[in-house]
């Protein structure tokens, strides 16, 4: 709806032209196909555009020999023009619709041509801003697919590492737990209590660890920021015998840009590491 105030230049002509009547209900009268249009293009796409394009063609072809504020309807079409089609495609049409508002110009009898140079250079400019908008849209839609694959790789990353950190930490546990568990069972079995006691014993004790360090390591996933990565990061590439110099501060990051500088650099050195 903003942009049809565009069509108070549509409404200019008529206010001079009022006493001639049937031109002023023509006129108005056609703004109602161009607004249907209008706002079928609108909604379209590039594949099924040309169908209210056409529509909105007509409906100012149809407008010009009543009133020279047809203009407004040609510039609408040419930012949808500009708009929708490659460039290439979007400069032939443009000069069809030159051709069309020379031959209206012709047909109609406007003095010096002027509706047809002043609707041209018109069409021009406004096809110009239907380009840049198309452009902008799209360097934003490139933008949010790009933020969602990273956001994705992210989520990927980091449940590969929670796994392999899991697996560490519960893996060996869980093997104890279930040899303790077993050879308790023998030896309850062999008539020796103490013996199975001690092992049971034990085997809690690997419980409330494996417990204590499932517990660390879900605070650490929560609290651990970039600075804590780094420095973890830093502490193994020292315990592989390489040396690292650390310079600099950092700068002030968002919680989602610290998870993944973290991510992309916990792979980058685990990638070192392997290979």
């Amino acid at each position: 709806w903003v942009y049809l105030l565009n069509l108070v230049f549509f409404f200019v002509p008529l206010y001079f032209v009022r006493e001639q009547w049937l031109n002023v209900a023509v006129s108005l009268t056609l703004l109602i196909p161009f607004i249907y249009s209008y706002f079928w293009a609108y909604k379209s796409t590039a594949d099924n555009a040309k169908y209210p394009l056409l529509l909105m063609l007509a409906s100012a072809v149809a407008a010009a020999p009543f009133s020279s504020g047809s203009l407004s309807f040609f510039s609408f079409l040419s930012f949808f023009i500009g708009f929708f089609y490659p460039l290439k495609r979007a400069i032939s049409l443009y000069l069809g619709l030159v051709a069309i508002l020379f031959t209206l110009n012709y047909l109609i009898g406007y003095p010096q041509l002027y509706f047809a140079l002043y609707g041209s250079g018109i069409c021009l400019v406004v096809g110009m801003f239907g380009v840049i908008e198309h452009n902008r849209q799209k360097n934003i839609r490139e933008q949010r697919q790009s933020q969602d694959e990273i956001a994705q790789l992210a989520k990927s990353l980091e449940r590969e590492r929670i796994g392999r950190d899991l697996h560490d930490i519960v893996g060996h546990q869980l093997a104890s737990i279930a040899l303790k568990a077993e050879l308790a069972e023998k030896l309850i079995n062999a008539g020796k209590p103490k013996q199975a006691q001690t092992q049971i014993q034990q085997l809690a004790d690997i419980s409330r660890e494996s417990l204590s360090q499932i517990r660390q390591a879900v605070s650490d996933y929560k609290l651990q920021g970039l600075q804590q990565v780094i420095l973890n990061l830093i502490a193994i590439l020292r315990d592989k015998g390489i040396a690292v110099t650390l310079n600099g501060e950092l700068p002030s990051l968002t919680e989602l840009q610290q998870s993944q500088l973290g991510l992309i650099m916990t792979e980058a050195v685990n990638n070192m590491l392997k290979h």
